[in-house]
Protein backbone atom coordinates (compact mmCIF):
# COMPACT_ATOMS: atom_id res chain seq x y z
CA UNK A 1 0.00 0.00 0.00
CA UNK A 2 1.15 3.52 -1.20
CA UNK A 3 2.26 5.69 1.88
CA UNK A 4 -0.14 8.33 2.56
CA UNK A 5 0.54 12.33 3.01
CA UNK A 6 -2.70 12.23 5.01
CA UNK A 7 -5.24 10.07 7.03
CA UNK A 8 -8.34 12.41 6.09
CA UNK A 9 -9.00 15.19 4.26
CA UNK A 10 -11.92 17.02 4.58
CA UNK A 11 -13.22 19.05 1.54
CA UNK A 12 -15.47 21.54 2.96
CA UNK A 13 -14.68 23.89 5.80
CA UNK A 14 -17.63 24.88 7.30
CA UNK A 15 -19.71 23.23 10.46
CA UNK A 16 -19.32 20.14 9.41
CA UNK A 17 -15.91 19.82 8.15
CA UNK A 18 -14.78 21.73 10.87
CA UNK A 19 -16.28 19.72 13.33
CA UNK A 20 -14.98 16.72 11.62
CA UNK A 21 -11.78 17.55 11.67
CA UNK A 22 -11.45 18.81 15.08
CA UNK A 23 -12.76 15.32 16.35
CA UNK A 24 -10.29 13.51 14.37
CA UNK A 25 -7.53 15.73 15.34
CA UNK A 26 -8.52 16.09 19.18
CA UNK A 27 -9.43 12.65 19.75
CA UNK A 28 -8.02 10.44 17.20
CA UNK A 29 -4.81 11.86 16.89
CA UNK A 30 -4.83 11.88 12.80
CA UNK A 31 -3.23 13.70 10.07
CA UNK A 32 -6.05 15.82 8.62
CA UNK A 33 -6.24 18.66 5.54
CA UNK A 34 -9.34 20.96 5.43
CA UNK A 35 -9.93 21.85 2.13
CA UNK A 36 -12.47 25.16 1.90
CA UNK A 37 -13.24 26.80 -1.40
CA UNK A 38 -13.55 30.05 0.63
CA UNK A 39 -11.60 32.57 2.32
CA UNK A 40 -14.49 32.77 4.98
CA UNK A 41 -15.27 35.77 4.19
CA UNK A 42 -18.92 34.87 3.10
CA UNK A 43 -21.83 36.64 4.81
CA UNK A 44 -24.72 33.88 5.12
CA UNK A 45 -26.99 36.39 7.11
CA UNK A 46 -30.16 34.75 9.64
CA UNK A 47 -28.65 31.81 10.35
CA UNK A 48 -29.70 30.98 13.85
CA UNK A 49 -28.52 27.68 16.54
CA UNK A 50 -30.70 26.57 19.70
CA UNK A 51 -29.74 26.26 23.23
CA UNK A 52 -28.82 22.52 21.55
CA UNK A 53 -25.91 23.05 20.10
CA UNK A 54 -23.95 23.67 23.09
CA UNK A 55 -23.04 20.50 24.18
CA UNK A 56 -21.39 20.08 20.81
CA UNK A 57 -19.74 22.76 21.07
CA UNK A 58 -18.35 21.41 24.61
CA UNK A 59 -17.60 18.20 23.00
CA UNK A 60 -15.16 20.03 20.41
CA UNK A 61 -14.08 22.00 23.05
CA UNK A 62 -15.41 25.42 21.03
CA UNK A 63 -17.51 27.06 23.48
CA UNK A 64 -15.77 29.15 25.28
CA UNK A 65 -14.35 30.65 22.22
CA UNK A 66 -17.94 31.10 20.81
CA UNK A 67 -18.82 32.98 23.49
CA UNK A 68 -15.89 35.21 23.50
CA UNK A 69 -17.28 36.01 19.87
CA UNK A 70 -20.57 38.16 21.24
CA UNK A 71 -23.14 36.53 18.78
CA UNK A 72 -26.75 37.76 19.17
CA UNK A 73 -28.33 36.01 22.02
CA UNK A 74 -32.08 34.46 20.30
CA UNK A 75 -34.43 33.92 23.49
CA UNK A 76 -36.84 32.05 21.48
CA UNK A 77 -39.28 32.03 18.40
CA UNK A 78 -42.51 34.17 18.04
CA UNK A 79 -44.76 32.78 15.05
CA UNK A 80 -47.38 33.87 13.19
CA UNK A 81 -48.30 30.45 11.28
CA UNK A 82 -51.84 29.37 11.12
CA UNK A 83 -53.11 32.38 11.86
CA UNK A 84 -52.25 36.39 12.29
CA UNK A 85 -51.88 35.78 16.04
CA UNK A 86 -48.40 35.50 17.41
CA UNK A 87 -47.09 31.98 19.29
CA UNK A 88 -44.07 32.09 21.58
CA UNK A 89 -41.91 29.28 22.43
CA UNK A 90 -39.28 30.32 24.77
CA UNK A 91 -36.16 28.96 25.50
CA UNK A 92 -36.19 29.98 29.53
CA UNK A 93 -36.95 26.47 29.96
CA UNK A 94 -34.06 24.98 28.05
CA UNK A 95 -30.78 24.34 30.06
CA UNK A 96 -28.99 27.49 28.11
CA UNK A 97 -31.84 29.68 28.23
CA UNK A 98 -30.90 31.21 25.44
CA UNK A 99 -29.99 30.91 21.64
CA UNK A 100 -28.21 32.45 18.99
CA UNK A 101 -28.12 34.41 16.07
CA UNK A 102 -25.28 33.79 14.32
CA UNK A 103 -22.58 35.86 12.38
CA UNK A 104 -21.51 32.52 10.00
CA UNK A 105 -18.47 34.01 8.97
CA UNK A 106 -17.08 34.80 12.37
CA UNK A 107 -18.73 31.61 13.65
CA UNK A 108 -16.71 29.54 10.42
CA UNK A 109 -13.19 31.11 10.65
CA UNK A 110 -13.02 30.65 14.70
CA UNK A 111 -13.52 26.51 14.14
CA UNK A 112 -10.72 26.75 11.32
CA UNK A 113 -8.60 28.12 13.65
CA UNK A 114 -9.24 25.53 15.84
CA UNK A 115 -8.09 23.81 13.21
CA UNK A 116 -5.04 24.68 12.93
CA UNK A 117 -4.79 25.12 16.87
CA UNK A 118 -4.81 21.53 16.63
CA UNK A 119 -2.04 20.68 13.92
CA UNK A 120 -4.13 20.24 11.24
CA UNK A 121 -3.55 21.66 7.44
CA UNK A 122 -6.10 24.61 6.24
CA UNK A 123 -6.33 25.40 2.80
CA UNK A 124 -8.69 28.12 1.64
CA UNK A 125 -9.67 29.37 -1.57
CA UNK A 126 -8.71 25.68 -2.75
CA UNK A 127 -9.49 24.17 -5.95
CA UNK A 128 -9.92 20.61 -5.43
CA UNK A 129 -9.92 17.34 -7.56
CA UNK A 130 -9.31 13.97 -6.77
CA UNK A 131 -9.46 10.17 -8.26
CA UNK A 132 -9.28 6.74 -6.48
CA UNK A 133 -6.89 3.50 -6.95
CA UNK A 134 -6.77 -0.07 -7.00
CA UNK A 135 -5.53 0.15 -3.41
CA UNK A 136 -8.32 2.07 -2.05
CA UNK A 137 -6.39 5.25 -1.40
CA UNK A 138 -7.12 8.89 -2.82
CA UNK A 139 -5.36 11.12 -5.28
CA UNK A 140 -5.95 14.58 -4.34
CA UNK A 141 -5.16 18.14 -5.95
CA UNK A 142 -5.20 21.52 -4.75
CA UNK A 143 -4.31 24.94 -6.10
CA UNK A 144 -4.86 28.11 -4.96
CA UNK A 145 -4.37 31.57 -6.43
CA UNK A 146 -1.37 31.20 -8.70
CA UNK A 147 0.26 28.92 -6.40
CA UNK A 148 1.70 25.67 -8.02
CA UNK A 149 -0.85 22.27 -7.83
CA UNK A 150 0.18 20.17 -4.91
CA UNK A 151 -0.57 16.50 -5.17
CA UNK A 152 -1.31 14.48 -2.12
CA UNK A 153 -2.05 10.76 -1.19
CA UNK A 154 -5.32 10.87 1.59
CA UNK A 155 -6.88 7.47 2.90
CA UNK A 156 -10.58 8.80 3.66
CA UNK A 157 -12.11 11.95 2.51
CA UNK A 158 -15.03 13.55 4.38
CA UNK A 159 -17.32 15.41 1.98
CA UNK A 160 -18.24 18.47 3.46
CA UNK A 161 -19.14 20.48 0.32
CA UNK A 162 -22.80 21.95 1.08
CA UNK A 163 -26.12 21.00 -0.60
CA UNK A 164 -23.98 20.16 -3.58
CA UNK A 165 -22.19 16.98 -2.46
CA UNK A 166 -19.89 18.05 -4.94
CA UNK A 167 -17.31 14.69 -3.97
CA UNK A 168 -20.24 12.19 -3.73
CA UNK A 169 -21.87 13.18 -6.44
CA UNK A 170 -18.62 12.35 -8.63
CA UNK A 171 -18.59 8.49 -7.40
CA UNK A 172 -22.62 8.07 -8.26
CA UNK A 173 -24.40 9.18 -5.39
CA UNK A 174 -27.49 11.35 -5.74
CA UNK A 175 -29.78 13.71 -3.56
CA UNK A 176 -33.38 12.41 -3.01
CA UNK A 177 -34.78 16.13 -2.96
CA UNK A 178 -38.06 16.43 -1.13
CA UNK A 179 -39.00 20.34 -1.90
CA UNK A 180 -37.65 23.26 -3.96
CA UNK A 181 -37.58 25.80 -1.15
CA UNK A 182 -35.32 28.87 -2.07
CA UNK A 183 -33.94 31.63 0.29
CA UNK A 184 -33.68 35.41 -0.82
CA UNK A 185 -31.85 37.42 2.47
CA UNK A 186 -31.57 41.03 2.69
CA UNK A 187 -29.90 42.96 5.40
CA UNK A 188 -31.36 45.91 6.72
CA UNK A 189 -29.96 48.78 9.22
CA UNK A 190 -32.66 49.99 11.11
CA UNK A 191 -30.22 52.61 12.99
CA UNK A 192 -28.35 52.28 16.65
CA UNK A 193 -31.32 53.31 18.67
CA UNK A 194 -33.63 50.95 17.48
CA UNK A 195 -34.56 47.95 19.72
CA UNK A 196 -35.50 44.91 17.70
CA UNK A 197 -36.89 41.91 19.74
CA UNK A 198 -34.06 38.82 20.35
CA UNK A 199 -36.70 36.09 19.16
CA UNK A 200 -36.66 35.01 16.03
CA UNK A 201 -39.63 36.46 13.86
CA UNK A 202 -40.99 33.72 11.83
CA UNK A 203 -44.30 34.88 9.50
CA UNK A 204 -46.11 32.70 6.93
CA UNK A 205 -47.82 34.85 4.17
CA UNK A 206 -49.69 34.14 0.96
CA UNK A 207 -46.23 33.38 -1.46
CA UNK A 208 -44.41 31.47 0.95
CA UNK A 209 -43.06 32.97 4.52
CA UNK A 210 -40.71 34.62 6.25
CA UNK A 211 -38.10 34.57 9.37
CA UNK A 212 -36.59 38.00 11.03
CA UNK A 213 -33.12 37.45 13.38
CA UNK A 214 -31.37 40.44 15.05
CA UNK A 215 -27.91 40.49 14.19
CA UNK A 216 -26.85 43.62 16.77
CA UNK A 217 -26.01 47.26 16.31
CA UNK A 218 -29.64 48.02 14.46
CA UNK A 219 -28.98 45.08 11.58
CA UNK A 220 -31.24 42.61 11.34
CA UNK A 221 -31.70 39.59 8.59
CA UNK A 222 -34.55 39.42 7.23
CA UNK A 223 -35.36 35.96 5.26
CA UNK A 224 -38.17 34.86 2.69
CA UNK A 225 -38.48 31.49 1.29
CA UNK A 226 -40.43 30.32 -1.10
CA UNK A 227 -40.47 27.84 -4.25
CA UNK A 228 -38.20 29.21 -7.25
CA UNK A 229 -41.11 30.10 -9.57
CA UNK A 230 -42.49 32.44 -7.06
CA UNK A 231 -39.55 34.12 -5.92
CA UNK A 232 -38.46 34.66 -9.37
CA UNK A 233 -42.17 36.18 -10.27
CA UNK A 234 -41.69 38.45 -7.14
CA UNK A 235 -38.15 39.48 -9.30
CA UNK A 236 -36.90 39.24 -5.39
CA UNK A 237 -33.64 39.88 -6.84
CA UNK A 238 -34.27 43.77 -6.81
CA UNK A 239 -34.82 45.48 -3.54
CA UNK A 240 -37.56 47.34 -4.23
CA UNK A 241 -39.43 44.42 -4.67
CA UNK A 242 -38.04 42.88 -1.53
CA UNK A 243 -39.06 45.80 0.58
CA UNK A 244 -42.04 46.14 -1.07
CA UNK A 245 -43.25 42.26 -0.41
CA UNK A 246 -41.88 43.16 3.67
CA UNK A 247 -44.64 46.23 3.96
CA UNK A 248 -47.44 43.84 2.81
CA UNK A 249 -46.75 41.37 6.49
CA UNK A 250 -48.56 42.13 9.07
CA UNK A 251 -45.30 41.70 11.68
CA UNK A 252 -42.45 41.39 9.81
CA UNK A 253 -42.41 44.97 8.90
CA UNK A 254 -42.52 46.14 12.00
CA UNK A 255 -39.32 47.86 13.55
CA UNK A 256 -38.41 47.86 9.66
CA UNK A 257 -39.77 50.96 7.88
CA UNK A 258 -36.84 53.10 8.04
CA UNK A 259 -34.44 50.35 7.59
CA UNK A 260 -31.85 50.67 5.00
CA UNK A 261 -30.82 47.65 3.09
CA UNK A 262 -27.27 46.70 3.03
CA UNK A 263 -26.53 45.30 -0.05
CA UNK A 264 -28.80 43.32 -2.50
CA UNK A 265 -31.07 40.42 -1.70
CA UNK A 266 -28.65 36.77 -2.00
CA UNK A 267 -30.59 33.54 -2.97
CA UNK A 268 -29.72 30.49 -1.23
CA UNK A 269 -30.58 26.59 -1.38
CA UNK A 270 -32.99 25.60 1.55
CA UNK A 271 -34.91 22.69 0.43
CA UNK A 272 -34.88 19.43 2.39
CA UNK A 273 -32.64 16.76 1.08
CA UNK A 274 -30.65 12.86 1.30
CA UNK A 275 -27.70 12.21 -0.41
CA UNK A 276 -27.93 8.47 -1.54
CA UNK A 277 -25.60 6.05 -0.43
CA UNK A 278 -24.00 8.61 2.09
CA UNK A 279 -20.52 6.91 2.02
CA UNK A 280 -19.11 3.74 0.98
CA UNK A 281 -15.29 2.19 2.48
CA UNK A 282 -13.30 5.09 1.90
CA UNK A 283 -15.60 8.13 1.76
CA UNK A 284 -18.76 9.68 3.97
CA UNK A 285 -20.66 12.80 3.56
CA UNK A 286 -21.39 15.00 6.09
CA UNK A 287 -23.77 18.13 6.76
CA UNK A 288 -25.36 19.29 4.07
CA UNK A 289 -23.94 17.09 1.26
CA UNK A 290 -25.51 14.78 3.63
CA UNK A 291 -28.50 15.67 4.95
CA UNK A 292 -30.25 18.87 4.63
CA UNK A 293 -33.36 20.50 6.54
CA UNK A 294 -35.93 23.23 5.56
CA UNK A 295 -34.90 26.38 7.88
CA UNK A 296 -37.92 26.03 9.85
CA UNK A 297 -36.61 23.42 11.86
CA UNK A 298 -33.65 25.55 13.27
CA UNK A 299 -31.46 22.27 12.71
CA UNK A 300 -29.22 22.76 10.11
CA UNK A 301 -26.03 24.19 11.75
CA UNK A 302 -26.57 22.02 14.83
CA UNK A 303 -27.11 18.92 12.78
CA UNK A 304 -23.79 19.80 10.67
CA UNK A 305 -21.91 19.86 13.74
CA UNK A 306 -23.12 16.56 14.78
CA UNK A 307 -22.85 15.24 11.77
CA UNK A 308 -19.38 16.17 11.52
CA UNK A 309 -18.40 14.70 14.72
CA UNK A 310 -20.22 11.48 13.57
CA UNK A 311 -18.26 11.49 10.45
CA UNK A 312 -14.92 11.58 12.06
CA UNK A 313 -15.45 8.62 14.08
CA UNK A 314 -16.59 6.67 10.60
CA UNK A 315 -13.36 7.78 9.31
CA UNK A 316 -11.63 6.58 12.27
CA UNK A 317 -13.12 3.44 11.99
CA UNK A 318 -12.79 2.29 8.20
CA UNK A 319 -8.84 3.17 8.67
CA UNK A 320 -8.69 1.41 11.74
CA UNK A 321 -10.66 -1.77 10.15
CA UNK A 322 -14.04 -0.86 12.49
CA UNK A 323 -16.35 -0.58 9.73
CA UNK A 324 -19.47 -1.11 11.58
CA UNK A 325 -19.32 2.71 12.24
CA UNK A 326 -20.60 4.08 8.94
CA UNK A 327 -23.50 2.00 9.09
CA UNK A 328 -24.54 2.92 12.45
CA UNK A 329 -24.17 6.46 11.11
CA UNK A 330 -26.27 5.72 8.05
CA UNK A 331 -29.11 4.55 10.10
CA UNK A 332 -28.97 7.51 11.93
CA UNK A 333 -28.60 10.16 9.74
CA UNK A 334 -31.66 8.23 7.42
CA UNK A 335 -33.98 8.06 10.62
CA UNK A 336 -33.48 11.21 11.62
CA UNK A 337 -34.49 13.10 7.85
CA UNK A 338 -37.73 10.59 8.00
CA UNK A 339 -38.67 12.01 11.59
CA UNK A 340 -37.91 15.55 9.88
CA UNK A 341 -39.81 15.06 7.59
CA UNK A 342 -43.11 13.66 9.41
CA UNK A 343 -42.77 16.85 11.50
CA UNK A 344 -42.23 19.31 8.95
CA UNK A 345 -45.28 17.88 6.68
CA UNK A 346 -47.60 18.38 9.80
CA UNK A 347 -46.38 21.85 10.64
CA UNK A 348 -46.67 22.80 6.57
CA UNK A 349 -50.18 21.64 6.94
CA UNK A 350 -51.27 23.77 9.73
CA UNK A 351 -51.34 26.65 7.38
CA UNK A 352 -54.32 26.66 5.07
CA UNK A 353 -54.89 29.98 4.66
CA UNK A 354 -53.75 30.41 1.01
CA UNK A 355 -54.90 26.69 -0.47
CA UNK A 356 -54.98 28.43 -3.95
CA UNK A 357 -51.69 30.32 -3.74
CA UNK A 358 -48.43 28.79 -5.98
CA UNK A 359 -46.20 28.32 -2.74
CA UNK A 360 -49.26 26.54 -0.45
CA UNK A 361 -50.54 24.68 -2.81
CA UNK A 362 -47.87 22.46 -3.68
CA UNK A 363 -46.63 22.18 -0.16
CA UNK A 364 -49.91 20.57 0.51
CA UNK A 365 -50.02 18.54 -2.43
CA UNK A 366 -46.66 17.09 -1.89
CA UNK A 367 -47.75 16.24 2.14
CA UNK A 368 -51.30 15.01 1.75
Amino acid sequence: MRKSDFDVAIIGGGPAGTAAAISLLRYARMRVILLESSNYNISLPGQAISPDVIPLLEYLNARAGFEHDNHVSSFGISAAWGSNEIMNRDFIFRAEGRGWNLDRARFDRRLAGMVSELGGLVVTEARVSWSSEADGMWNLSFARGVEPKRELVVRFVIDATGYKAVFARSWGASKRVDDQLLAAALVLNTGDGATLSHCLLVESVPDGWWYRAALGDGRVAVVFLSDPLTIRNLRLERVANFLELIRQTVHMKQQLEDAVPEGIPCLRAAYSSLLQPLGSSNWVAAGDAAVSFDPLSSAGIGHALYSGIQAARVAWGQIMGRTGAFGAYAAGIIGTYQRYRRVRNAYYLQEQRWPNHHFWGICHASRT
